[in-house]
This record gives structure tokens, sequence and C-alpha cells, in this order.
């Protein structure tokens, strides 16, 4: 994987910059997916860095998160214990919730303070991705939020 002088992968900046159609032409041409350690900088620390986590958090799409996907990027992917379905909860993203449940997240998985996906969803008052999951955990009929 190549970095840039800041440690970011090409996909992190085409991201980050919203560069029309270049995230999904470097998912298409199969760059690396998978986790990795980024220099913050200024100090000695490292940050972990999951390009997943990094699409659904700057609002890269539906369509790239899926690829992404389908290209074999983990599910059940997390920076700090923080999931990508929490964070897709989080933002109200429920089309990247039912995805990420489809190719395997576990929507019962807690963050270290107890947060799942469902409690991030309600917390921030996102009704849509709240019935994906908890429709995904076989709690009530798929419409109870909304009562």
């Amino acid at each position: 994987n190549l970095v840039d002088e800041m440690g970011a992968t090409p996909l992190e900046v085409a991201i980050s910059k919203k560069l029309a159609s270049a995230p999904q032409l470097l998912v298409d041409s199969q760059c690396e997916l998978g986790e990795y350690k980024r220099k913050i900088v200024g100090t000695e620390e490292a940050q972990t860095c999951v390009p997943l986590i990094h699409a659904i958090v700057h609002n890269a799409g539906t369509l790239l998160v899926r690829k992404m996907l389908e290209r074999g990027a983990s599910a059940q992917c997390a920076v700090d214990g923080k999931t990508a379905l929490m964070h897709a909860a989080e933002l109200g993203e429920s089309q990247i919730v039912s995805d990420l449940i489809k190719a395997g997240a576990d929507p019962l998985t807690e963050y270290g303070n107890g947060m799942t996906a469902l409690l991030w969803a309600a917390r921030m008052g996102h009704k849509s991705a709240s019935r994906v999951l908890m429709t995904a955990m076989g709690i009530g009929p798929p419409n109870a939020v909304n009562q």
C-alpha cells in the first residue's frame, strides 16, 4: 500500500477529499481494504485505520461501502472497539446498517461503554436505522420504533 507524507493511503485521501469516482476506481482496482496503522503526525504514536469505517464516517455512500463488502472488507471491523455497524447506526445510515448485517456484522456487539449499534441509533434519533437493527435482533415488530 502506498501512503502519502501523512501516512494516508490513496483510498483514504480519495474518500476524505470526496474525489468523485476515485474511491470506486481504487476499490475496483483491488486496493488494500484491511486494517493498517498510521503514524500520528508530530508524535511517535500510531492510530488504527480501517478503510470501510473511513468510508462510512466520511459519507462515501452506500454503493462504495457495498462494493468494499463485496471485495471482502470485514463487516465486523472496529477501531478502538467501535464497529463499522455502530458508526453507520450513529449516522443513521439505515441501508449501510442493513448491508453490514447481511455481510455478517453482529448487532449485539458492545462498545467499551456497553453501547450497541441499536443504542447508538436510538441515542441519535435515527428511527429507520433503529428499526433495521431491531428487526435483525428479533426485537418486537419491525414498526415498533414508531409507536
